[in-house]
């Protein structure tokens, strides 16, 4: 058997040993930056998509920042079910609809904040997110003598930081868990029905908008099926658990069993 010599040279060493090092500098940023994002899954805040619940109770919620021209209709419906929903409104839609807003406070329906300006969260940074929180807010108590307690944000964004800053004002972040995608054009009553209760179970939070040609019909056939299957619907602030409880990875709200 042969044995092939190697003979290093000085320039040879060298240049082994750069590569080495470039090799291990590229591992070590792929090891940290894996590190980095296992410890961002880890460590992200959620806001509350739903809630454990056992007792076939679900809250219904909706966003304002369109039309207003359906309140009364939305009024009458929610009433015939004893419902009470949560509207999520933008302060400019507060600006043009202060009536309709006050006519909804006044029966009995949460005023919640949807933002001032509507804008995406990621052009804010978290003073001037604060800052339109307040705006909003302040043109909600200007309309109901309420301060709010609810937020949701625009286009159902969140992140962190915001999350967190709502919940340092206390406030809390709301999601939905069941989506009637009614905004969608030319969506029909069927679509809007079906969407909203294929995942739906005790516990969850509707979202529905104003303003939207097919919503009102919808909704009373929604809320009439649910109560035929023994459904009742409660307010947020029924619903939510308001201290010693944890979310879980989906959102969800559980009471922390202290046993």
């Amino acid at each position: 058997m042969k044995f092939i010599t190697v003979k290093l040279t000085r320039k040879t060493l060298f240049n082994f040993i750069i590569v080495l090092m470039v090799a291990l500098i590229i591992v070590a940023f792929f090891v940290k930056k894996s590190t980095q994002v296992n410890v961002s899954a880890q460590q992200k805040v959620l806001p509350i998509y739903s809630v454990e619940n056992d007792k076939k109770q679900i809250a219904i919620t909706f966003d304002a920042a369109w039309g207003a021209e359906d309140t009364d209709e939305l009024i009458d419906i929610l009433n015939k079910y004893d419902a009470k929903a949560a509207f999520f409104c933008v302060g400019s839609w507060l600006d043009k609809n202060e009536e309709q807003a006050k006519k909804l406070s006044d029966n009995g329906h949460i005023i919640a904040n949807h933002s001032n300006s509507h804008k995406h969260l990621d052009v804010l940074n978290e003073q001037e997110f604060l800052q339109d929180v307040k705006l909003c807010n302040e043109k909600i108590y200007k309309i109901t003598n309420k301060q709010p307690v609810y937020y949701r944000g625009p286009y159902g964004e969140y992140n962190n930081s915001c999350v967190n800053a709502i919940r340092s004002i206390g406030m809390e972040y709301v999601q939905w868990d069941c989506d009637s995608i009614d905004w969608k054009k030319n969506i029909t009553v069927d679509e809007i029905v079906n969407n909203t209760l294929k995942n739906l179970q005790s516990g969850s939070i509707l979202l529905f908008h104003n303003g939207i040609e097919n919503t009102p019909t919808a909704l009373n056939i929604i809320l009439n099926d649910l109560k035929e299957q023994g459904y009742t619907f409660v307010s947020l602030d029924e619903l939510i658990l308001k201290d010693d409880y944890y979310i879980d990875n989906t959102g969800k709200q559980h009471k922390n069993n202290n046993l």
